[in-house]
């Protein structure tokens, strides 16, 4: 008879804890949001094309050399700083992949 009781116990403990976990579990962690920018099948690009993070930094370039090969460059993304001339300095490149 104890067995049976402590088994029934069991389920309904289970059961109860399921529901209230429903109204005391913390909230989900979902994906964030989609990019604004999206590049499909059927756009083209203008190239050369840069990427700039929010505080304009240039960390990625999409280029044609001058034999048509495609080059893609990754960029330090420190901000670029400014010569005594108030002309931009280049940031520094820290990978390419050329085809």
């Amino acid at each position: 008879m104890n067995a049976k009781l402590n088994l029934a116990l069991s389920i309904a403990a289970g059961l109860v804890g399921g529901m209230l976990l429903q109204f005391a579990a913390p909230n989900l962690v979902h994906a964030q949001a989609p990019s604004s920018v999206v590049v499909g099948g059927a756009q083209t690009l203008q190239l050369p094309v840069f990427v700039v993070n929010e505080s304009g930094a240039v960390v990625a370039s999409l280029t044609m050399d001058s034999d048509g090969q495609p080059n893609f460059k990754l960029f330090d993304a420190k901000p670029p700083a400014r010569s005594k001339d108030g002309t931009i300095n280049v940031p520094s490149e820290i990978w390419s992949a050329r085809r």
